[in-house]
């Protein structure tokens, strides 16, 4: 019997084998396809990550020249600054913009456009936007540069009950016991020592930072009275009156430049008292006695010791801004001239205080009675923690209430004494298209 055979069967196999063909290579194309789409969008990636990486450069760049010289921005013009200058870094170029510091804001902005060649031969362009501060003092709600009772090894612990509503550093170890709660970021050149509890931190904290160096002398701000402020010699009492001042010198030296009575405030917004740091009420000492109300911007230093006899107060929060500097010490005035109590019950300074030498403090706090309560609002720098009080079976003294004046992370009071290290350091950084 004949083997049969279908008629078609010799003809199917070539379309078969065509489709299969076919089918194969589509999908052979569709994968180059996507590998060669998956290769752009890497290149892209790659290429856009250049443009960032030299956008950041002009910034890092800046920084640095700043960090040589703080007033680059007034001197000198970068090479990438003007219209269409740019620099070539790296596999890029970059251009800046610069913004100087407005009025008494010492703060920098930055804005850096880097640009690459991207795979069709247009550029990829990517900027960043700094803003950059020079560190201050002001930074802070409370920084230290030791953390021991002066003269003794005693530690000086946070406890459970201080609540502190601003940054805060110290150039020493953090002691804490019990529970403590720091709001704000937390910095110290020293490592954290913590006992009967944990601490609380709600933007965490940082061990081994950058000291904050403290300067010598506040005789940076003398130089300033003396150019375009107020200077005097001797024992020195100022009430502030809104836009006015009364200044009372008694100075018989010659000596004394600035005005005397009822004044307007001082050009450049710096008044300095000079002199010796002998015995309280001695006429010849750097001594200034400060109370009352301010329309403005102020900064009072002494060449010993700044006592506040009674409020500071802002007439308007969002404008107004005082700084006290003492070489010395910063005190709330305890006793008069005869040797009477005359510490106010309960006191409210605003302003930004630094005691470069010593401490802010109450004078001579375990003795009298209990006092109230002692308000700051604005900022403490001291070489010292200085007590304000004593508590227990005889309190005497202040309870303390102290409060950060957020404007102070990006401004501070004329003239305003710096940090010996006082750099500039980036406070914001956002990447924009553009």
């Amino acid at each position: 019997m004949k083997k049969m055979r279908l008629k078609s069967e010799k003809g199917i196999s070539t379309p078969a084998a065509i489709g299969i063909v076919a089918l194969v290579m589509l999908i052979m194309g569709a994968s180059l396809t996507l590998v060669m789409g998956e290769r752009m969008m890497v290149y892209r990636q790659s290429t856009t990550d250049k443009a960032v990486n030299v956008s950041e450069a002009g910034v890092n760049d800046y920084i640095w020249r700043l960090n040589k010289d703080n007033d680059y921005y007034l001197n000198y013009v970068h090479p990438a600054e003007g219209q269409d200058n740019w620099l070539a870094w790296g596999p890029g170029e970059y251009h800046l913009n610069i913004t100087p510091p407005a009025g008494n804001v010492p703060m920098v902005t930055v804005e850096s456009t880097g640009r690459v060649k991207g795979p069709t031969g247009a550029y990829v362009t990517r900027t960043i936007t700094a803003k950059i501060r020079k560190r201050q003092f002001t930074n802070y709600i409370y920084i230290t540069d030791n953390e021991m009772i002066e003269g003794t090894t005693t530690k000086i612990w946070w406890i459970t009950g201080d609540v502190v509503d601003g940054p805060l550093h110290t150039n020493d170890n953090l002691h804490t016991d019990g529970q403590p709660h720091f709001m704000r970021a937390v910095t110290m050149s020293g490592t954290l020592d913590s006992r009967n509890g944990t601490p609380v931190f709600d933007q965490g904290y940082k061990e081994h930072a950058d000291p904050v160096d403290f300067p010598a002398t506040n005789l940076q701000l003398k130089t300033f009275a003396e150019q375009n402020g107020y200077y005097y010699y001797g024992e020195t009492t100022i009430t502030l009156n809104g836009t006015s001042l009364n200044i009372v010198n008694n100075d018989t030296s010659g000596r004394t430049t600035g005005p005397k009575g009822n004044v307007s405030m001082p050009a450049n917004g710096v008044i300095y008292v000079d002199g010796n740091a002998g015995a309280k009420w001695s006429a010849n000492n750097g001594d200034c006695y400060v109370s009352g109300n301010i329309s403005g911007l102020l900064t009072i230093a002494a060449r010993n010791i700044v006592y506040v006899t009674g409020d500071l107060r802002y007439n308007s929060p969002d404008n107004d801004m005082l700084g006290l500097v003492g070489e010395n010490y910063v005190f709330v005035n305890h006793y008069s001239r005869t040797g009477v109590d005359v510490a106010p019950f309960d006191i409210r300074i605003d302003a930004a205080i630094v005691a470069v030498n010593h401490s802010f403090g109450f004078e001579r706090y375990d003795e009298g009675s209990q006092k109230g309560t002692l308000t700051v609002f604005g900022s403490i720098a001291q070489k010292y923690r200085g007590p304000v009080g004593t508590f227990g079976a005889h309190s005497t003294g202040y309870h303390k209430n102290y409060s950060f004046d957020a404007r102070m992370e990006y401004n501070c009071p004329p003239h305003f004494l710096e940090p010996v290290n006082a750099g500039f350091e980036v406070i914001s950084w956002q990447e924009t298209r553009k």
